[in-house]
């Protein structure tokens, strides 16, 4: 700060201080100068000064003198380019939130003292469309205003308020600040940086514009994707009046958004009756970026096919194209035809299966697709497994997560719901989910299990296409709600395999190309030794007979002879009894 000594005034502060303190004074200057000049010029344009008898000029005449400051283009330097948008009625749907907006627009550009609309949300919704949409209807321009890095100090803040200053001069505008987080994100006094003081001396001075410019016809919008990294003084009632989230795209924007894709992009390729409005049904959650995504590949995807029409099932397709393959099982997961169950689980899995990979099919019939299924039964049994095997199947998105993990930090499950909304048709499997599902009179872990409920049931609705799993050991200590019509809806228990299944499993893994076992015991003694096994354990008995095999005689040696002494012996070392 400065301090009078001997009749002057001397600086005391650390270097860094003096250096951000130097910066804002130098942003300071070069915003008073570039206003002088906007308002010569703005006299210059309304002509000679009236003398000073001369009547006050009426609010048109000042009106008047505006716009032909505008159109001369202002003398400052061009650091903005100003547009003008369409207005709401080129946006299709979003009738509740379309009225928020211009109910907030208007007041702001009125003379009621309020100012600020801060949009956010997910990226790819249209906060950016919508801002210059809200210009549009309010008949405004519409200036956005870029941040301009620079390694000089001073430089950063001498460029934004420039742009700001140019920018409230040809008022009334709206004022448009993207990426708002990179500015207006949480002050900070952790550092001495003179970056970090800058940055901070920014910020409190866009606070001030936003209390002064009030009732001066100038709409503050801001956007973000964060949130949370926004400061808390930007986000009060008095800064930032309106905060609102810009939903996923609603039913009518969805139908809107896929025509005028399939318009612009189809190449002229029929698209079957009713496949949009079906597709905009299931496609609930998805952003605006998603939809619009879809149908820009249909050139490259008919190219590919040789497709002369296209149905329900190829934009699936060519949505799967465009989220990419992240997500997707282990590449040694089964096929159901390489499982092995008893014949009733087995036409049950099956079946499941079937009626996954037809859910639209099952819904425009009327019926209910599974939307949740409970996998119980002893350990080892093969649930994990199946879980994995259907979404190879069918072709799912696969989110596995532990059920002590969630019931340890709920937060896991809306991390991964906001993955599979974008991920979608996909299958979050919880795995071991014994306490999470546990009754609540009793379970330490309650909180996490109504969480889980109220993931399931969707904030906003039940998202289409995604299928929740869980396993556990112990179904009959599960908490009632969990189990109801509308969550885990779907049962199937899990058996130890009988004899014939374990007999598949064996000759499945013996006779693997990589193995090959030369077979010195009979089929029905390996059936013998396995009997009562669960998958798991059969399955662990049987490669560790085969350690031993390949060792037999001291290197590695396929062609050991594969005996029932070694697979007893397995067998002893890995059961207890």
């Amino acid at each position: 700060m400065l301090v009078a000594a001997g009749g002057a005034y001397r600086y005391v502060g650390t270097k860094a201080e003096f250096v951000a303190f130097l910066a804002t004074g130098m942003a300071m200057l070069a915003g008073a100068i570039a206003t002088l000049m906007i308002r010569k010029k703005v006299l210059h344009d309304a002509g000679p000064m009236a003398a000073p008898n001369s009547p006050v000029p009426s609010m048109g005449e000042k009106m008047a003198v505006r716009q032909k400051a505008r159109k001369a283009h202002l003398a400052a330097p061009k650091y903005i380019q100003p547009t003008w948008e369409k207005d709401f009625k080129q946006i299709q749907g979003m009738a509740d939130f379309k009225k928020k907006l211009r109910d907030a627009g208007l007041e702001c550009a009125g003379p009621a003292d309020r100012n600020g609309i801060f949009l956010h949300g997910e990226p790819g919704n249209g906060k950016t469309v919508f801002a210059k949409a809200l210009a549009g209807e309010l008949g405004l321009e519409f200036i956005p205003i870029q941040k301009v890095m620079s390694k000089w100090v001073g430089e950063e803040s001498l460029h934004l308020f420039n742009q700001l200053h140019e920018a409230i001069a040809r008022s009334p505008c709206v004022i448009f600040l993207d990426e708002a987080d990179s500015i207006l994100g949480s002050r900070s006094d952790s550092g001495q940086s003179s970056h970090l003081n800058e940055t901070n001396a920014i910020l409190n001075r866009l606070l001030t514009y936003l209390v002064d410019y009030r009732r001066s016809g100038v709409v503050f919008i801001a956007a973000t994707n964060f949130i949370d990294r926004i400061d808390p003084a930007v986000r009060r009632a008095g800064r930032f009046d309106f905060i609102f989230e810009v939903p996923n795209p609603d039913l009518q924007a969805r139908v809107g958004l896929l025509t005028s894709g399939i318009s612009k992009h189809g190449c002229g390729v029929p698209v079957e009756a009713g496949v949009v409005e079906s597709l905009a049904k299931r496609w609930n959650g998805f952003s605006t970026a998603t939809v619009l995504s879809v149908p820009q590949r249909i050139p490259q995807y008919v190219k590919d096919t040789g497709k002369g029409r296209l149905g329900f099932s190829d934009f699936m397709a060519m949505l799967r194209l465009q989220q990419g393959i992240a997500n997707r099982v282990p590449e040694s997961t089964k096929a159901f035809a390489e499982m092995s169950y008893p014949a009733e689980q087995s036409d049950t899995i099956k079946l499941l299966i079937s009626r996954i990979a037809s859910s639209f099919e099952i819904e425009e019939s009327g019926g209910q697709a599974p939307s949740g299924v409970l996998f119980y039964g002893d350990p080892g049994t093969g649930k994990t497994e199946t879980a994995r095997m259907i979404a190879k199947e069918t072709g799912w998105a696969f989110f596995p997560l532990s059920g002590s993990d969630i019931a340890r930090d709920p937060a896991i499950l809306e991390k991964t719901l906001k993955q599979v909304r974008n991920a979608r048709p996909a299958i979050i499997f919880i795995d071991e989910a014994d306490d999470l599902l546990a009754d609540r009179g009793n379970s330490p872990y309650k909180a996490a299990t109504n969480k889980l409920l109220e993931a399931m049931d969707g904030a906003t609705g039940r998202l289409n296409d995604v299928l929740w799993i869980a396993s556990t050991n112990f179904a009959d200590m599960s908490d009632a709600a969990v189990l109801r019509s509308g969550r885990f809806t779907e049962k199937v228990r899990f058996h130890k395999p009988g004899d014939a299944s374990l007999l598949k499993l064996a000759k499945a893994f013996l006779g693997d190309s990589k193995r090959q076992a030369v077979m010195d015991v009979s089929w029905e003694e390996v059936s013998d030794v396995l009997q009562g096994c669960s998958i798991a354990d059969a399955h662990g008995i049987l490669m560790q007979a085969w350690n031993m095999t390949l060792t037999a005689k001291g290197g590695i040696d396929r062609s050991n002879p594969f005996t029932k002494e070694v697979l007893l012996r397995a067998r002893d070392q890995l059961m207890l009894s």
